[in-house]
């Protein structure tokens, strides 16, 4: 099924780029739009906001994220508009768009139009460390050349949201990302978000197998896993960290890993045991 629609501006504004990087690579360029609502529109352009406006199956925006990021070029950051958390007249995106942010490494948007002042800078404080994390994890790449599962973009039935993300450099360190949709279904604008009351319980366990061999590692030369759940929004500290147990079989790195609705959390694989990797200590 297409769920994702290009429109010829986005050609224009690829022409725009490979001019400009023909004559300064240092260059950069800035557009706006006074008069016509479409040109300075990204495919990010208020996407967050489809998944609760127009209630559609959280696969569409998947596929929106992943499509959208397996196209940035080396060195590029992305940043979805809007992050909204709410307010008089706005509907918020949570935990959809931090979820997303980091599962995918984006950078957190601005927070406009999400009425910000009228709640106060404590709202923008409680966020500051999905803010911080993004602007590690936006660094990091999208994996294309390891296999795991689940995978949903192959099986129609599975309720979990996958991506892998490596981070560049000597320091060999990769994330997959988890977020469980078991029992969730899209709800009206105005309902109570995030967590309909099931993010903070465990609604799935599910079975996990990475082709470890293709990021590096080996039986004999193992992985150091960790298990990193994000605090359930809003929230000021660190993520829960605890050790991943796993198994090897049939020359694949398995472990099994409890999810909460709508949560994310993530696999850290490493050469070394270290602290929870670009999030934010407890005070």
């Amino acid at each position: 099924r297409q769920v994702i629609h290009t429109y010829h501006w986005r050609d224009f504004w690829t022409r725009v780029g490979e001019e400009i990087r023909r004559v300064n690579p240092d260059a950069v360029v800035w557009g706006n739009a006074g008069y016509y609502a479409g040109l300075d529109s990204g495919w990010f352009e208020s996407s967050c906001d489809w998944e609760w406006r127009d209630k559609t199956d959280w696969r569409n925006m998947a596929m929106y994220f992943l499509h959208t990021t397996l196209q940035k070029q080396p060195g590029m950051r992305l940043a979805p508009l809007y992050w909204r958390w709410g307010g008089p007249g706005w509907a918020s995106n949570e935990p959809s768009y931090p979820n997303r942010m980091l599962a995918y490494g984006v950078n957190a948007g601005r927070p406009e139009k999400s009425a910000p002042w009228r709640e106060g800078v404590a709202a923008l404080e409680a966020r500051r460390p999905w803010i911080e994390a993004s602007a590690r994890f936006a660094g990091y790449e999208l994996v294309t050349d390891v296999t795991f599962s689940p995978a949903w973009w192959r099986l129609e039935t599975d309720t979990v949201e996958a991506a892998l993300l490596r981070r560049p450099g000597a320091e060999r360190e990769y994330r997959l990302n988890l977020i469980s949709y078991r029992g969730y279904g899209p709800v009206d604008e105005n309902s109570p978000k995030p967590d309909y009351g099931r993010n903070t319980e465990v609604v799935e366990s599910v079975v996990v197998r990475v082709d470890a061999a293709a990021m590096g590692w080996s039986e004999s030369n193992p992985p150091v896993v960790r298990r990193e759940t994000m605090p359930a929004l809003p929230a000021v500290g660190a993520a829960e960290a605890v050790a991943q147990p796993f198994v090897w079989r049939d020359g694949l790195l398995e472990c099994e890993v409890p999810l909460m609705q709508v949560r994310l959390t993530a696999l850290v694989f490493t050469d070394r045991q270290s602290a929870s990797g670009g999030w934010r200590e407890s005070p």
